[in-house]
């Protein structure tokens, strides 16, 4: 019977267990919040007192002693034999003191059979002849096992030389990292501490220390540089995608039109159209490498294996050499299945690239496809070789991602990862057989699907539709904007176009004429698609818009451009590449839902009082009006070149740049916007000054909110001024 306890550093006891409580014949509710010196044999507490002490002091961390406690009601003494041990945080300071209780008659652990740790003594060549019952946890063998050991049949081959040099050295170390052999045959990695044993003259005699088993450290460590690798890939995965993206939509759209001004008889027609189908391949491995880096699923759709692996096949006759027979055996009727069409493709290239490297004196690559009825209905896949196959423990890893047999820089070990996550993804199973000398076979099932009518069927493509409308581009990629001009301009569109969205909105505020659509890339310097689009709107209300996203999926395209998580009315949104057959199709839909909603006016309140510009703020925002805000001139005269203001509300007192000074350059640089003088500082004559320096109104503080709005609406309606606009420049 042991008991336990947990005990502060002011002696009091924090939490006892049943048998301690049986040991000395108290309650827990007696016991915890006491201070163990209330019932501890007076002639004991001195002796036991100092030990404590040492061990607050940091001059030990345990003691070892037998004493008496006092039971309760004259009941007499019981004698114990008590250890603490104290718990310390990294820094040292103690945190709780472990204590265990034995009466006479009972057995204490050692304490250094508590620890999981591998406490040991060597000798001077470092063969290890005392060690604590752990060894047998950590490497199996018995504490008598370890001392008939050599340490050459227990070190790994590569770290006996390391601790022979440290063992010369005679100088003890630290955190030094060793491989040991278990039982079983595997490998331990321990880190070890040692400290020298010296004799009277100093001389070593012997080594003791702790070794702690870090292997399950060492799988983490190795799971998370994995982890970092992948998250590498995923971040090199979307730097790359949008800039590639973007000439393959210059190819395909180019390809396109360019097959569109020739005739079937053409010879250059059939080459035309393999450079377009090389092009969507590239797509469909840019949405695979994307989906990748994001931990996503690629949309699959319902396809016929048979097509993919006799288009993938043409493919791999030049990809794995001419040394090597490349053979096809297909299921008679079409075999549906529901998965990427671009991601298949994907698996036959790795299996087939794995499968070239496997014979590098030549061979077969066999491909098959067949229906199978298990616990339900699939496609099987079958794909061999007549390589060097692999024995167990290669087989055992083989979908390990970074797990590689080839020499340093001849393979990724992302290969057969990737085929195994796009086979599951698309809920199938993959299985492998081999063996040395007997090649290698994958069976992949994949569940059978029913064709849809568009599977089915080729669509034939409609003609290229296009307008009069005018359409703002705004692509910083200079050779698809070339593109895009190239595409557009035959379909009768009149076209603003532009490099950066500062440049288009420069333009756009001195643009005198109606347009209706921004035509708008997602990602580029110094401003985003989203947000050049607010800006354009506040400009021109009710303009559509559609955004071209160089991510693949068009729900992340969605995802970039979505306000409050919902896509605005008069969005569109076109994932590159697309082709000028898309392109033109997505504009007719954009400009077809755009809603032409009226604007709301805009009305700027320049004054450093917070207090003020809050309220002024929400009185108009409650009235409709679309309300921007400024606590000085400077900063309303940069709003005021950044959006579309109908009507200023400024006050004379301000610390900087002084509201008769903002005045004069609002009137100057715009003259057609509305200006109120506001101040609750200066006479009346002051006010009737601003108004003759180019201020509409003027109002003094307090300000009432229905003469407020009475005036704005006033000046507002007033037709006085051509309009908020600057006179109008073309632009193109």
């Amino acid at each position: 019977m042991i008991g336990l306890a947990l005990v502060s550093t002011r002696r009091k006891w924090l939490h006892v267990n049943r048998c301690l409580c049986d040991i000395l014949g108290y309650s827990a509710a007696e016991l915890v919040g006491r201070d163990w010196a209330d019932i501890t044999e007076p002639e004991d507490f001195l002796s036991e007192a100092a030990r404590f002490e040492q061990i607050l002091a940091g001059d030990r961390d345990s003691y070892c002693m037998a004493k008496r406690f006092l039971r309760p009601q004259n009941g007499g003494a019981v004698s114990v034999e008590v250890h603490m041990q104290a718990l310390r945080r990294p820094d040292h300071a103690i945190e709780l003191i472990v204590c265990h209780v034995v009466p006479e008659d009972g057995n204490l652990p050692s304490p250094l059979d508590i620890t999981p740790d591998w406490i040991w003594e060597a000798e001077r060549d470092g063969r290890r002849t005392e060690s604590n019952a752990s060894v047998e946890t950590i490497l199996g063998y018995r504490p008598a096992e370890i001392a008939a050991q050599s340490l050459s049949s227990l070190l790994h081959p590569e770290d006996a030389d390391e601790l022979a040099r440290r063992l010369a050295e005679g100088q003890g170390w630290k955190q030094c990292v060793l491989r040991w052999r278990h039982k079983n045959g595997g490998w331990r990695h321990l880190e070890s501490h040692a400290a020298p044993i010296l004799d009277s003259r100093g001389r070593v005699t012997g080594y003791r220390g702790m070794d702690r088993d870090i292997t399950g450290l060492r799988a983490m460590e190795q799971r998370l540089r994995h982890g970092q690798k992948l998250e590498a890939v995923g971040r090199l995965a979307v730097g790359v995608a949008h800039d590639f993206n973007n000439l393959l939509t210059v190819i395909l759209g180019y390809a396109e039109q360019t097959r569109g001004k020739l005739s079937p008889e053409n010879p250059l027609h059939e080459p035309l159209i393999e450079m377009e189908k090389a092009g969507h391949a590239a797509a469909s491995l840019t949405r695979q490498l994307l989906a990748f880096s994001r931990g996503e699923s690629a949309p699959a759709a319902t396809l016929d294996l048979n097509s993919v692996v006799a288009d993938t096949g043409r493919m791999l006759l030049r990809l794995i050499g001419e040394d090597i027979g490349v053979s096809a055996s297909l299921c008679p009727e079409p075999a549906w299945a529901l998965v990427d069409p671009g991601q298949l493709s994907q698996v036959l290239v790795n299996l087939a690239i794995n499968a070239r490297d496997a014979m590098p004196n030549g061979g077969k690559f066999e491909m098959g496809t067949s229906r199978v009825e298990l616990e339900r209905a699939y496609v099987l896949l079958t794909v061999s070789d007549t390589g060097a196959g692999m024995d167990n423990r290669v087989r055992s890893r083989l979908f390990e991602p970074f797990f590689t047999t080839k020499a340093a820089g001849e393979g990724t070990g992302l290969g057969l990862f990737t085929v195994q996550r796009i086979v599951n993804e698309a809920g199938g199973h993959i299985l492998v057989e081999s063996e040395i000398g007997k090649g290698t076979t994958f069976r992949i099932y994949l569940p059978a699907a029913r064709p849809t009518n568009e599977a089915a069927m080729t669509p034939v493509p409609p003609p290229l539709s296009g307008g009069t409308e005018t359409i703002v581009l705004v692509e910083d990629h200079e050779e698809l904007r070339r593109c895009l001009v190239d595409c557009l301009q035959p379909l009768g569109y009149t076209l603003l176009v532009f490099s950066d969205p500062e440049s288009c909105l420069r333009a756009l505020r001195e643009y005198g004429k109606p347009v209706d659509l921004l035509l708008t890339d997602c990602v580029m310097p110094g401003m985003s698609g989203s947000r050049l689009a607010e800006k354009v709107e506040g400009l021109y209300p009710g303009i559509a818009t559609l955004y071209m996203s160089g991510y693949a999926d068009e729900s992340r395209s969605k995802g970039e451009v979505a306000t409050r998580g919902e896509i605005a009315k008069g969005v569109c949104n076109l994932a590159k590449p697309f082709t000028p057959q898309s392109l033109a199709a997505r504009i007719r839909e954009a400009l077809g839902r755009s809603p032409k909603e009226p604007r709301r006016q805009g009305i700027l309140v320049i004054d450093d009082d917070a207090r003020d510009r809050t309220h002024l703020l929400e009185v108009f925002g409650n009235h409709g009006y679309k309300v921007f805000e400024a606590a000085n001139g400077k900063i309303g005269i940069r709003l005021l070149q950044e959006e579309r203001i109908d009507l200023v509300i400024c006050d004379l007192a301000m610390p900087e740049q002084e509201g008769v000074e903002t005045i004069q350059l609002v009137r100057r640089q715009w003259p057609a916007i509305k200006i109120v003088a506001v101040s609750g500082m200066f006479a009346e004559d002051v006010l009737k000054m601003s108004r003759l320096l180019g201020a509409d109104a003027t109002m003094a503080k307090p300000i009432l909110t229905e003469p407020l709005l009475d005036l704005t609406r006033r000046l507002l309606e007033d037709e006085s001024r051509p309009g908020p606009l600057p006179p109008p420049r073309a632009t193109r």
